[in-house]
């Protein structure tokens, strides 16, 4: 947009083409580009600050020139010198001490602790607090010395740079042949001189390999050494004194051939990753291998995806309407000006004496006139729309940071806004896919169950659960060991330290169900206490860990004990049960009732792991040990050819039994899906768990409620199809994604893949309300995102809490990060964070609502405010001779955008058209945001249309107020005027009727609006009082008359302050454009109401005392026939209106009734026997279809958006044919005594309940009043009613139907006792009918406690009530619940 404006403002300086002073266009355009450029620049320099710091942090390294050259004379002296991190290079030998930030990604060579451990703090890299285990590696370790180390060349082999954080694939290369020298001869010196001050030094060297290798850069010989030691590093080197001369005498001992092997394996455990710290570590070596954005954090730091808010890209295709709104105008105009140019020259301006003959420059007329009108036209675009929005949005960002209701007082931790250009999109959110463990759940994992040889234990009783017989005691501490072993857990100061919460309970429950704590952990040791007794010490041989792919852990131990042998190699592994139970031995006797035992913790909720166990023999574990040294020398591929020799071992395993863990959902989660689905917003929830696990989370956290549950499984392309197909059977017009049956899918991570290729399967998955994505890879959740957003066009958001959740966090249009206990990867790549799922709520329906609106309000009022000025000046030209001339001011022209409009506009960001807790408690408005109803093409063309027709007015008002013509006004003033005066006149209605428009569309006034437009009014008088007299006062050769315009606007300020006309038609046109903007707005308002139109007028009929609610009948009380149709056997009503809609647009269609009038959906209570026309019994079979068709009927009017529901059958032939002695003959569970003729109403009630909100209101109607006759009475009716009370029916109507005994009539006079008598003695609320009754006798009735509830029908409503008749225009119907007070209908 800034080089539209750039192009426009070149153009202007086209003095014979532009019509105004090129400074209204530069102006403007140098402000906004500075405070774009200034906004920048900041940015940049913040940026350059920062990255100043980092390049010049001071780091530790060993002067190159004392490598290889370890002598007796330098040992008295440490060769280690500070340089700025910029000046490392690869091959260099790097200290870093403790606390300090690694400057670069380095491998650990050596290092204070025993067993060559170091820690690491990881938080700038993931957020984990949590200390990371860095080893030097083994052979390195052995040989580790102050002078060994460093005086043998070492060459070490890695991959290209690369961002895999967690993957190092390479080798170090050891000269065995200087290695054996250096042993000796140093050994001898260290002998004869008895080592003092031990010097550390390092060398080293990096090859380049031509496929995949580094190459080594020489450091700089010029720098300067330290000139003395620290007191730390002094320190350190006395504390090695003795570890060299045990390493040294060691090694001498060692056979020529067993000293060190030539290769060495290299992993990420042994790399030093750029900006960690060293934490519990006094020192460490490293050798560098990348450096600069080249190091394995430099290479994450990659753009974040630009993301564009829908807004904005709307913003776009309006201003493309625009401009081509423009270049209509301007061929238009220019036509006409062309074609009558010379005639105007020559009939109406022959007093200026033009010379037609003279010869025209080359670009007049074809290019000189198009051009004027086109630059006429450019104000139409706001040059300070993008400023306006940036600032707006920064103060969107503010508010979200600011509220309190979306901060974590537990983690004191606020909402963090990492974008801001995507706020509005908050407000149109249709799809979310969220993360399941830490993200609805707390990530909190408790020990819950446990199967142990195949016996299950509930470990919920918190008790010691071994048991007296030796056998099954022997079998459960192996398990408990296994628990205590496979894992990665340190322990430190008697607290269990991990980075996964799993492995922290299952050494936890270890210790507290089975006596078996975890007493000491090592590098390469772990110490168990048994029984607290025993000490058990195990030396660890190889760690393999879990990863996502892998999805299991598998631990190889030897026992140390004297009393055990040490032939005996153990090896433990837990993981996932889909991959375990394919690696067991498959004669064991406990694997069913195993999986019998996972079936049951799955279906409760709860995370699943299968242990497995194996013994092997040395020679076993030796043939291991060969492969994985001899791949692990490999640094291609590696992890692909590492996975073969796993195989190797981790198979044939004996199933020791399974956990099941607890991980607790969040707080308020059900309750914010719940919102969230009321909202009409669909989520998906994508998790690595088992299938039976999602499940049941599924329905825990309120995912999956009453709807149909489709499951999509497999085990070959055609049984998934099968499945898709089974379950499109079950749908009905699922290609149509309003007319089917509400239903959720849930479907394995495996077979997503296969099913994708079913032609049907993505309309199937895309219209479910919900979805469970089980089994799921972080890969495979970033391509769902994808899926969704590419098919559907809407807005997704993706939630998560842990580093495999940030692929779909960037691909959704909105990332949302949690911070929780995996760290801070997620909500560092996102775009907002925070602490906990419900603070989803607030911010969608609060920010992103209220967000979305003030956008939409901003960008289309701007458009307005321009279209309205920038239109009017071509108009004027048809009076100035098609010239192509501007009619305003030019100093105020500039200054229209900036100052006299742009400040007031900015405050639409304080705009609430509704109270955020009304926003809050009703998620069903969040769909007028949703469905983008405040910004599109309909709501941009009225704003357009006002901008039209306003400037028509403004110019035919008070052209034809001056000159002449029959709307000339005669008041005195000046019968002549000119363009100048002309201008500052249209320019003040302009100002002056945007104002008004602007007050008419707040909602609410507050003082910093009123106060900004109050200085803006008077603001822009003293600036025409001071522009207009600048030559009066300063003289017209003054600098200041030289402004833009200083001179024709002279004295136009003072004429127009004494002239009555200017006050007459100013009033007179703002009012007339006013009176358009809100007449429409009204009449728009009350018959073609937008959703939170509806509600606002809902909230007036409030304040009059009405409470407005939606109802729909659900079966039909009339008796049918055969103008109502059936269907098989059971008739089938719709009435006319908006029911009949309702069921064309959510379910199965009904019989229209066209001399009906109110909603009743479902089929009728009554069986029609065509034969006879007469009803017909029900058979149990129709009876039980009946009810399921009553409550699917139920759940399609609660997705349609009803608020109360009413078992409308419950009366009539209902009543007739089962209440009533006379007429029920029949002799099964439905027939003979009262509570057999009362099970069927009860068995409704009890059904539909069960599907709908249990805040919802249900009413059923019951009239004694129609079959008195019968042998139903009045107190038939109050024990019914009690019984309807307790299965959850919260209102009895006592309306009668049209069939009522001569001695009751009217109907109606008797309604009001008889619903009395109701309410009295069964003490429940009770309604009556009041179909001949107007609003204040029914507030009567109400008031006298006669009733809790009267409706009122539509011809009931009188015109004095106008409330009331917006209800009836909005199609509103009540009842209430029955804790209002009172309340009116319009059925």
């Amino acid at each position: 947009m800034n080089r539209y404006f750039l192009v426009i403002a070149c153009l202007q300086l086209w003095r014979e083409v532009s019509p105004v002073d090129p400074l209204t266009t530069w102006i403007p355009l140098i402000i906004a580009l500075l405070i774009t450029a200034l906004k920048s620049a900041y940015d940049d320099l913040k940026r350059h600050y920062n990255d100043y710091k980092a390049n010049h942090k001071k780091c530790h390294i060993i002067k190159r020139e004392y490598l290889n050259t370890v002598t007796k004379n330098n040992l008295e002296n440490l060769p280690i010198i500070d340089i700025y991190a910029k000046d490392i290079v690869v091959g260099d030998v790097v200290v870093i001490y403790e606390n300090e930030e690694i400057p670069c990604d380095c491998v650990q060579i050596g290092s204070s602790l025993p067993n060559g451990v170091s820690y690491l703090q990881t938080a700038n890299l993931d957020g984990e607090i949590d200390l990371k285990d860095k080893f030097t590696p083994k052979t390195l370790n052995s040989i580790f010395c102050d002078f060994l180390i460093f005086t043998i060349p070492l060459t070490i082999r890695c991959s290209h740079p690369n961002a895999e954080m967690y993957i190092f694939d390479a080798n170090l290369e050891i000269d065995q042949d200087i290695y054996r020298n250096v042993t000796k001869n140093n050994h001898q010196l260290l002998t004869s001189t008895q080592i003092k001050n031990t010097n550390l030094e390092n060398v080293t060297s990096i090859n380049v390999n031509e496929d995949d290798l580094l190459s080594g850069v020489s450091m700089n010989d010029e720098q300067e050494p330290h000139d003395k030691l620290t007191s730390t590093q002094q320190t350190l080197q006395n504390t090695l004194q003795q570890n060299t001369q045990n390493t040294l005498q060691q090694n001498s001992m060692k056979e020529e051939n067993d000293l060190v092997s030539r290769f060495i394996s290299l992993s990420h455990e042994n790399l030093l990753l750029q900006s960690c710290h060293l934490k519990n570590t006094k020192y460490v070596y490293g050798i560098v291998v990348y450096t600069g954005n080249e190091t394995k954090s430099g290479m994450n730091k990659s753009a974040t995806p630009t993301k564009r808010a829908k807004s904005d890209k709307q913003i776009d295709y309006i201003s493309i309407f625009v401009f081509s709104f423009q270049i209509l105008l301007t061929i238009l105009f220019g036509i006409i000006s062309m074609l009558n140019i010379e005639n105007f020259q020559r009939n109406q301006i022959w007093y200026l004496q033009l010379d037609s003959t003279q010869k025209k420059q080359w670009f007049d007329p074809w290019i000189l006139y198009p051009l004027r009108f086109f630059l006429l036209t450019t104000y139409m675009i706001p040059i300070s729309l993008k400023i306006t929005i940036d600032f707006m949005k920064l103060f969107f960002s503010l508010f979200i940071e600011w509220d309190l209701n979306l901060y974590d007082y537990g983690k004191d931790l606020p909402c963090v806004v990492n974008n801001s250009d995507i706020i509005e999109d908050l407000g149109c959110v249709k799809f979310i896919c969220t993360d399941k463990t830490g993200t609805l759940t707390e990530n909190r994992m408790e020990f819950r169950y446990c199967s142990i040889f195949g016996n299950l234990v509930d470990c919920s009783n918190d008790q010691n659960i071994l048991q007296n017989n030796l056998q099954q005691k022997e079998s459960q501490l192996l398990f408990f060991k296994a628990l205590s072993l496979c894992h990665t857990c340190k322990r430190e100061e008697n607290k269990f330290k991990s980075s996964s919460p799993d492995e922290e309970a299952l050494v936890k429950a270890s210790l507290q169900f089975g006596n078996v704590e975890l007493l000491e952990t090592t590098y390469d040791t772990y110490s168990l206490l048994l029984n607290k007794e025993i000490k058990e010490d195990f030396t660890i041989l190889n760690v393999i860990k879990f990863t996502s792919d892998r999805k299991r852990m598998t631990i190889i131990v030897k026992p140390l004990q004297k009393n055990i042998q040490n032939e005996k190699i153990y090896i433990f592994c837990k993981g996932a049960d889909d991959v375990m139970l394919q690696r067991t031995n498959q004669n064991d006797t406990n694997i069913e009732i195993t999986k019998e035992h996972l079936r049951k913790f799955a279906s409760d909720g709860l995370r699943t792991l299968v242990i497995g166990f194996k013994e092997i023999t040395p020679e076993e574990y030796s043939i291991f040990e060969k492969e994985l040294q001899k791949t692990n020398a490999i640094t291609i591929n590696r992890n692909e050819s590492l996975q073969k020799v796993y195989d190797l071992i981790e198979n044939n395993f004996t199933i020791l039994g399974a956990t099941g863990i607890e991980d607790k959902l969040q707080e308020k989660v059900p309750e914010t899906i719940s919102f969230l689905r009321q909202a009409d917003i669909r989520v998906w929830m994508l998790t690595g768990d088992k299938f039976e696990t999602a499940k049941k989370i599924g329905h825990t956290c309120q995912l999956l409620q009453n709807e149909k549950l489709i499951e999509i499984d497999g085990l070959s392309q055609e049984s998934i199809f099968k499945s898709i197909d089974n379950a499109l059977q079950n749908v009905i017009h699922v290609t149509s994604q309003s007319n089917h049956d509400p239903y959720s899918v849930i479907i394995k991570g495996e077979v997503l893949n296969l099913a994708f290729e079913h032609p049907l399967f993505k309309q199937l998955i895309l219209h479910a309300i919900s979805v469970i994505c089980c089994r799921v890879t972080p890969k495979q959740k970033a391509d769902i995102v994808k899926f969704v957003m590419k098919e559907t066009k809407s807005i997704t958001l993706a939630i998560g809490d842990g580093g495999n959740d940030v692929p779909m966090i960037q691909a959704a249009n909105i990332g949302v990060g949690i911070s929780g206990n995996e760290g801070l990867q997620a909500s560092r790549s996102s775009d907002f964070s925070f602490g906990k799922f419900k603070y989803l709520l607030p911010l969608l329906f609060k920010h992103g609502h209220l967000s979305y609106y003030r956008t939409s309000l901003i960008s289309q009022f701007s458009f307005y405010k321009n279209i309205y000025l920038a239109f009017l000046q071509v108009l004027f030209n048809v009076y100035s001779g098609m010239s192509g001339m501007s009619i305003y001011n030019e100093g105020s022209l500039a200054l229209y955008n900036f100052v006299f409009t742009g400040i007031y506009v900015f405050t639409f960001v304080f705009e609430n058209y509704l109270p955020v807790t009304e926003l809050l408690q009703r998620p069903k408005l969040y769909k007028h945001s949703q469905l983008g109803k405040n910004f599109n093409l309909f709501t941009f063309l009225q704003w357009f249309s006002f901008a039209i027709c306003h400037a028509i007015v403004t110019l035919f008002f008070t052209y034809y107020s001056y000159f002449s013509g029959p709307f000339t006004f005669p008041l005195g003033g000046y019968s002549t005027i000119d363009k100048d005066y002309l201008g500052h006149i249209l320019y003040t209605i302009i100002l002056l009727t945007t104002i008004c428009v602007f007050l008419t569309t707040c909602h609410n006034y507050q003082v910093i609006n009123i106060t900004i437009i109050f200085l803006t009014i008077i603001g822009y008088y003293i600036y025409m009082a001071i522009y207009s007299n600048i030559m009066k006062v300063f003289g017209a050769f003054n600098i200041l008359s030289k402004l833009p315009a200083a001179k024709i606007t002279s004295s136009v300020f003072n004429y127009s302050m004494s002239d009555p006309v200017h006050y007459f038609i100013v009033i007179l046109t703002v009012t007339t454009c006013w009176l358009i903007f809100a007449i429409f707005r009204y009449c728009k308002k009350l018959f073609l109401p937008n959703l939170i139109e509806k509600y606002q007028l809902a909230k007036i009929l409030d304040k009059n005392g009405c409470n407005v609610k939606k109802m729909v009948e659900i079966g039909g009380g009339f008796y049918p026939n055969s103008n109502y149709g059936n269907d098989k056997n059971l008739a089938h009503s719709g009435r006319k209106g908006s029911t009949h809609r309702l069921w064309e647009a959510h379910g199965r269609g009904a019989v229209t009734n066209e001399e009906g009038g109110w909603d009743v959906i479902g089929p009728s209570a009554v069986a029609y026997d065509e034969k006879h026309k007469t009803p017909k019994e029900l058979t149990i079979e129709e009876i039980k279809e009946l009810i399921e068709k009553w409550m699917e009927a139920a759940k399609r009017a609660v997705k349609a958006g009803f608020d109360v529901i009413e078992i409308h059958g419950a009366h009539g032939y209902l009543l007739h044919n089962f209440y009533s002695p006379k007429s029920n003959f029949r002799t099964d569970e439905y027939g003979g005594s009262f509570e057999n003729r009362i099970r069927l109403i009860i068995e409704i009630a009890k059904g539909i309940r069960s599907v709908i909100p249990q805040e919802m209101p249900l009413f059923t109607r019951l009239s004694a009043v129609d079959y008195v006759e019968d042998g139903w009475t009045i107190k038939d009716t109050i024990q019914l009613s009690k019984a309807l009370k307790e299965v959850g029916v919260d209102l009895i109507d006592c309306s009668s139907g049209g069939n009522v005994p001569a001695k009751y009539s009217p109907f109606t006079h008797y309604q009001v006792p008889y619903a009395e008598q109701v309410r009295r003695e069964a003490n429940v609320p009770s309604g009556a009918v009041g179909m001949i009754v107007d609003p204040i006798k029914a507030n009567e009735i109400i008031e006298k406690g006669q009733a809790d509830l009267v409706f009122i029908g539509r011809e009931s409503l009188r015109e004095p009530y106008w409330p009331y008749k917006a209800a009836k225009k909005l199609n509103y119907y009540l009842p209430v619940p029955p804790q209002y007070s009172r309340g009116f209908t319009t059925n």
